[in-house]
């Protein structure tokens, strides 16, 4: 019996080509857009749950409270993590980890910048990495050790095994001894180190090895505890803030511990300072969700108005089945049959798609995701919602035909207007989710487009930061700029410890007022620091090439009003923090001169008071000379910096990065995540029209004497276009006002999120009612006017 609901079902696929292709290719899109969105959010949602013991892995924060306010910090002072082990049984093992800068590491000729991680031997028993060569017993127990992940063994050593030879470095007083090569950590890992070096090693700076002995202090690594079942996480976190107030002044005592869970850090780390990731958007995450299952559903919808619609052609087949003795039951299985069996195909059909598209999809999303079919879960998932899909899609219909009486069907008393009322919602539905999704699309580019295009306060183009990656560079400043300034189409040069929209973070500097202790930006800079980033000077002076000015300090207009400073120019100020530490002794600076207010960071924060510095000021170097180069041939301008840094540098290569290519990074992920929301909306609206398309071609159809009538009577071509297009116009108008609202309130909270954005208007929604208006003319236009321009004897003879 199944078999024959099959092959009937296929029959009738076959038999009605214009039905089956809008559904086929309306399902295949659903699912494609589904497939990808939910390889995106099951990505996401994995972060960091592969290492086996991940649910008992803790990451140490601190609630920091001061006379700067409250924070929230990701790292922990260097004493906690041994105190842990010593004094709580239910710590079964933690590991300090931390980022100090770059390095360069080199074998034979070939040299190159790293990131140098270092962590406690303990780091292979916390976390779950592959082992290529070596092993994790003995892979960090030795100082001077490293250990590579296959990329980079791969950079440096080519198919020549790395185990046991010895790395250049710049570093450390020794070579560096290859210890273990590991798989590379997975892109849904919130830590992904290239290289790890053991903290052992760092004990060679005397300031590390101060912080060994007796830091409790500070925020200088990322501390996690691997715990047991039973551990109580609120009791050792009580635990760890008495030890640290045991040993740290009482001005600290307001401070506390807390234990993260490691599957938290992903999306719960927004509110934590001195972190080195990027926290995800769990926002996103039910955006992205919210959009694949609802353009799942207009693929059913789709199905549903096509099916209900051509019912009238189906009605007499049901009639006469019923007639001749056929349950209910079994017409409600016939139509699942056909639902189920388009599904399934629909689904063959995404899934090749998908597997086409997905390294595609990976560059377009920064992921690295993968659709293994072997994977019995994965293949689970996707029968289970084939499955689903086909009865839910059928349901209706199979419902609804199947309750028709015969008697009415036979007494021609059945009209398929008694359910249009259905169809015309599903429809509006379809374009109201359609006109959200082009509005989000707006809204997100002239959004991108305003802060590319804002006047932020400082040129980018065309500058380029070299970086001062050695005391070479930075002692011997007045000859590198020099050199610099010389060659050819290198118009300005500047020396900065940071630069607007770094990446590398902005330092904070701690300036004392009447009434608290205000944060300010702290950048260092040379004289030429205002003229090369065209910073205008509103009042007072540049610095003059001269020590006496190493006391000197430049403010923003946003620092003037924070310090309620009405005459600037000569006024004193006292710098007491640095970094969130406390300075012995405040060190007292003049201000001489006002800028205007720069965005130095991202435009989602509000200008921030911020100060400059001389560049010989005593708490922060220079750390990049920053380029104003010409347009013509940068090949030969970068091969004249790095033949000049050679001269000076030749232990270390060249490392450059142009602003408007970091610029464009600071906005990554809001970039990606408008491209994934477009490529959505394509989906949508494609599989919306393919709706329009055969409800359309049903209208036509319905609609064919009368149209060969009103031509006989002498009707225009573009009455006849108007009387077929008319409904689905007042639809999509209902649509309009109903998603309005919705829109409105969607982008209004994401442009919340920027400190600074385009203000929201109607005309945006306007316009994604208008763009769905004219995608929808034209996907109806070639029926109506073909209908239109037919000859009306061949109108009047249809059937």
């Amino acid at each position: 019996m199944i078999k024959n609901y099959f092959i009937i079902a296929y029959r009738n696929l076959i038999k009605n080509k214009v039905f089956s292709f809008v559904n086929l290719l309306g399902f295949t899109l659903g699912f494609v857009a589904f497939i990808f969105i939910a390889l995106y959010v099951a990505d996401e949602l994995s972060y960091d749950r592969f290492h086996k013991q991940a649910a008992h892995i803790y990451r140490l924060t601190e609630h920091v409270i001061d006379d700067k306010g409250e924070r929230h910090n990701a790292k922990a002072a260097t004493r906690i993590a041994p105190a842990a082990i010593e004094n709580f049984a239910a710590v079964k093992e933690a590991v300090r980890l931390n980022v100090f800068g770059r390095f360069t590491l080199g074998y034979n000729d070939f040299r190159d910048y790293e990131i140098l991680y270092t962590s406690d031997e303990s780091f292979f028993r916390i976390f779950d990495c592959s082992f290529i060569e070596g092993d994790a017993t003995n892979a960090l127990s030795n100082p001077y050790s490293i250990v590579l992940t296959k990329t980079l063994a791969h950079k440096y050593f080519g198919n020549e095994s790395p185990l046991g030879k010895s790395m250049y470095n710049n570093r450390f007083g020794s070579e560096l001894k290859v210890t273990a090569v590991i798989e590379d950590f997975p892109a849904n890992s919130h830590m992904r180190p290239g290289l790890l070096i053991p903290f052992s090693s760092m004990l060679s700076y005397e300031y590390i090895q101060a912080l060994t002995e007796n830091d409790w202090y500070s925020h200088e690594f990322a501390t996690y505890l691997l715990l047991d079942e039973q551990a109580d996480t609120s009791r050792i976190a009580r635990g760890l803030t008495e030890i640290a107030n045991r040993n740290r002044d009482e001005m600290y005592h307001r401070n506390s511990y807390h234990l993260q869970a490691l599957t938290d850090i992903h999306f719960h780390s927004h509110h934590l300072d001195n972190d080195y990731i990027i926290p995800g958007s769990m926002n996103y995450i039910y955006i992205f969700a919210g959009i694949g299952l609802l353009i799942l559903l207009v693929a059913f919808v789709n199905y549903i108005n096509l099916s209900t619609a051509r019912a009238m052609k189906r009605v007499k087949e049901v009639g006469l089945r019923k007639a001749v003795g056929a349950s209910r039951k079994q017409l409600m299985y016939q139509f699942i049959c056909e639902s189920l069996l388009l599904v399934l195909l629909t689904m063959i059909l995404a899934i090749t798609i998908v597997q086409l598209l997905l390294p595609a999809f990976n560059d377009l999303a920064y992921k690295a995701l993968k659709l293994d079919l072997l994977d019995g879960p994965i293949l689970a998932v996707l029968l289970v919602v084939a499955l689903i899909s086909g009865l839910l899609a059928g349901a209706y219909p199979a419902f609804y035909l199947s309750g028709i009486h015969p008697s009415l069907i036979l007494k021609q008393q059945w009209s398929l207007q008694q359910n249009s009322w259905l169809r015309q919602m599903l429809v509006v539905g379809q374009f109201s989710f359609a006109i959200l999704m082009i509005s989000l699309t707006i809204v997100n580019y002239q959004q991108m487009d305003y802060i590319r295009n804002a006047d932020l306060g400082y040129e980018r183009e065309q500058l380029l930061a070299v970086d001062i990656n050695s005391g070479v560079l930075r002692s011997r400043y007045e000859a590198v700029k020099s050199e610099f300034e010389s060659i050819p189409q290198v118009q300005k040069v500047s020396a900065v410890s940071r630069i607007p929209g770094d990446w590398k973070g902005i330092s904070r500097a701690g300036i004392e007022t009447d009434h608290q202790n205000v944060d300010f930006l702290y950048l260092a800079g040379d004289e030429d620091f205002l003229p090369t980033f065209g910073i205008q000077l509103l009042e007072g002076r540049n610095f003059i090439n001269s020590p006496a000015d190493s006391a000197k300090v430049i403010l923003n207009q946003t620092a003037v009003k924070a310090l309620d400073l009405t005459d600037p120019i000569g006024k004193r100020i006292k710098l007491t923090h640095f970094n969130q530490n406390k300075v012995s002794i405040p060190f007292e600076m003049e201000v001489i001169g006002v800028i205007q207010d720069v965005h130095f960071e991202k435009v989602h924060h509000q200008i921030a008071p911020t100060l400059i510095t001389y560049r010989l000021n005593p708490f922060y170097p220079i750390d990049y000379y920053t380029l104003k180069i010409g347009t013509e041939d940068v090949q030969a301008i970068l091969s004249a910096i790095d033949k000049l840094t050679q001269e000076f540098d030749p232990e270390n290569p060249l490392e450059y990065n142009f602003l408007d290519d970091k610029f464009e990074e600071l906005y990554l992920s809001e970039t990606k995540s408008g491209e994934l929301i477009s490529v959505a909306t394509f989906f949508a609206i494609l599989i919306a029209c393919m709706g329009l398309f055969g409800l359309t071609n049903f209208s036509v159809e319905q609609r064919t004497k009368e149209v060969g009538v009103r031509k006989v009577l002498g009707a225009e071509v573009w009455q006849i276009v108007w009387l077929i297009s008319r409904k689905f116009m007042l639809l999509i108008s209902i649509a309009f006002f109903i998603t309005t609202p919705i829109g409105w309130w969607l982008n209004k909270n994401w442009l919340n999120e920027f400190a600074y954005h385009i203000d929201l208007t109607l005309e945006q929604l306007l316009l994604s009612a208008l763009s769905v208006i004219l995608v929808s003319l034209i996907t109806i236009s070639y029926q109506t006017i073909k209908a239109a321009l037919a000859n009306p004897a061949n109108s009047l003879r249809y059937e």
